[in-house]
């Protein structure tokens, strides 16, 4: 994969981690303009980054890590390298970013090992059917 698919995922990361940054500035009192602010907001972001970690471990198998699933589903949207590109691969990283929190989340509410790897590869085959072709 070019290096153009790992910034696209990286600027997914990046978006979906500024969600909750900017959301508990937004939230937070107007007038309060102390550090606390900005280290809650931190740890928003923080939190997110554990539950990705989470999501990673249940959603990965041996034959497939979660981050190169992450990385193919973006090599499935891009179109070539440019911003019409970025404008596909990245949202859909996105896309697949948050879902894949959903997959964990639900994998590990039911308490079935093979639950979240499973689904998160049917996603992948969704993607893939559903690429972009050059």
């Amino acid at each position: 994969m070019g290096l153009h698919v790992h910034l696209y995922v990286g600027l997914a990361v990046l978006a979906v981690s500024a969600v909750p940054f900017f959301l508990v500035i937004y939230l937070a009192d107007p007038v309060d303009t102390s550090a606390r602010v900005l280290v809650e907001a931190l740890a928003a972001v923080a939190l997110l980054h554990v539950a990705l970690a989470i999501a990673a471990r249940a959603c990965s198998t041996e034959q497939l890590k979660f981050w190169d699933g992450l990385r193919l589903i973006t090599a499935y949207m891009t179109i070539g390298v440019g911003g019409s590109a970025m404008l596909i691969a990245t949202p859909s990283a996105m896309v697949a970013l948050i879902a894949s929190l959903t997959i964990a989340t639900i994998g590990l509410v039911k308490r079935e090992p093979t639950w979240a790897p499973h689904h998160y590869h049917r996603m992948i085959a969704f993607f893939h059917r559903h690429r972009m072709y050059q």
